[in-house]
């Protein structure tokens, strides 16, 4: 943000100049400040930089239209819209010091810049006759997140449907992560934010693949163990059937690596959302390699593949799995393959797997907490680590004692997800049975913490994506 608020070529020298003067040396905040200060007149760096440095969070800019004519304020962004805080905690109250700027339909290759200071209640826009939609926050250099009206996001919307590359990928990308945060948080419907990713099987580029996975995952764990979830599920199979998949199996020489990891993000979500297609053709592919002596699949989605393959196997294919396992020299395949027996929804394979990695000479101590991370990741598997965990902490203890930092974060990983009341006593009663906890204090109170948010966002939610998913 400060190197776009001063330049790249005064941003560079200033701090080319502090590394010159303060190496072997002991420097503070405000030195950096001042050394690139010395290449700008026109603006106080530290009183931009202190608002951002000094306080906790961010702002969200809000903006109100009249006609033409822009309103944007700012006020703090929470996680929870409805929560409270203490304004006279910050020295700034909470208000930051905003390098606003923005494109417009009229010309989307000229950047517009202006100020939303920090004791200004608000700063006015006025647009152009005709402009039809404006983006703030050009390739999210600033630190502050946008909510529209819902004119505004409707508009970008569309953009995004009829010429997504208007924007840049780094805008696309901001757009879909402020939308959804903002949803998650209250301060914007998620029927708004859902028709954001209308376009996405026209994407082409890794970054706003990224910040879409990233929202569909998140309302995966929210709303696994929920009546909305197949609603959820068919939105998101509907979003990705129109790629043409068979064409992505393997790379190319010319593809670039933001083309792999572009493939690679894809291939994940066309698993997670058991897209039928992709689903036959990696457990065909799966099954040549494992039970016909075929060739390994690409590796960019080697993983996506076996996941997918063993998800719908037979306990003989586990088995076969489970013997190239031990046998696997190579580092990265043996953790590879060990991940993907985790995946299996055979709940009785899964035990066995816990049952077997208790012998050293099947699962490293140091990989085995690991290992059953993974497995409490999957919906059959979360089920049995938590079982598993009750049953056997004991064991745990005087296997990794309650020092093990390892083990203090197993349990917040197993409950990452969970959202009721009845989970939230299950929790509470193990700490109650087991209070000693080690490395795992922090652990316990993360998982709480979670566990009573989840309940809160579903209360919040449910309804409103039940009626926007319908």
């Amino acid at each position: 943000m400060l190197e776009d608020i001063v330049g790249a070529d005064n941003f560079r020298r200033g701090v080319s100049d502090y590394l010159r003067q303060f190496s072997f040396k002991n420097a503070e905040t405000q030195d950096l400040w001042n050394s690139i200060a010395q290449y700008t007149t026109d603006m106080d760096i530290s009183k931009i930089m202190d608002t951002y440095t000094r306080q906790m969070g961010l702002p969200v800019v809000t903006i109100t239209q009249e006609g033409n004519r822009l309103t944007l304020s700012q006020t703090r962004f929470l996680a929870d819209k409805n929560a409270t805080f203490d304004e006279c905690e910050s020295t700034f109250k909470y208000k930051w010091e905003i390098p606003l700027t923005y494109v417009t339909s009229n010309n989307p290759s000229e950047v517009h810049r202006t100020w939303l200071h920090l004791h200004d209640n608000s700063t006015s826009i006025d647009l152009p006759e005709g402009t039809k939609w404006v983006k703030f926050n050009l390739r999210q250099k600033g630190y502050y997140r946008v909510n529209y009206t819902s004119e505004g996001w409707k508009a970008l919307s569309d953009l995004l449907i009829n010429n997504h590359e208007v924007l840049s990928a780094a805008d696309r990308a901001s757009l879909l992560n402020d939308a959804f945060s903002l949803a998650s948080a209250g301060y914007l419907n998620y029927n708004t934010a859902l028709s954001l990713l209308k376009y996405i099987s026209k994407e082409t580029h890794f970054v706003p693949l990224q910040s879409a996975s990233g929202a569909l995952a998140s309302l995966d764990r929210h709303l696994r163990d929920t009546p909305v979830y197949d609603k959820f599920k068919k939105f998101v199979q509907t979003l990705l059937e129109p790629l043409d998949v068979d064409s992505m199996w393997s790379s190319s020489p010319s593809e670039t690596y933001m083309d792999r990891r572009r493939r690679i993000v894809l291939f994940g979500l066309l698993s997670k959302f058991e897209i039928p297609s992709v689903v036959t053709f990696a457990h065909k592919k799966f099954t040549d390699w494992l039970l016909n002596n075929g060739s390994k699949p690409d590796v960019d989605v080697r993983g996506i593949i076996y996941e997918t393959g063993i998800k719908n196997s037979s306990k003989e294919e586990w088995e076969k799995l489970w013997k190239i396992y031990l046998k696997e020299d190579d580092p990265q395949e043996n953790s590879r393959i060990r991940n993907t027996l985790a995946a299996s929804n055979d709940p009785a394979m899964i035990d066995q797997l816990m049952e077997l990695a208790k012998d050293e000479s099947n699962v490293r101590s140091q990989d085995y907490i690991l290992m059953l991370s993974v497995i409490s990741s999957y919906p059959v598997g979360n089920k049995a680590v938590w079982k598993f965990v009750r049953e056997n902490w004991s064991y745990l203890v005087n296997r990794f004692t309650l020092n093990d930092r390892q083990l203090g974060r197993l349990i917040p990983a197993i409950s990452v997800s969970y959202g009721s009341e009845e989970k939230l006593k299950e929790l509470k009663d193990f700490f109650a049975l087991h209070p000693d906890s080690g490395a795992g204090e922090a652990g316990r109170k993360i998982a709480l913490e979670q566990i009573q948010n989840n309940i809160n966002w579903l209360k919040t939610h449910v309804s409103e994506l039940d009626q926007a998913l319908a």
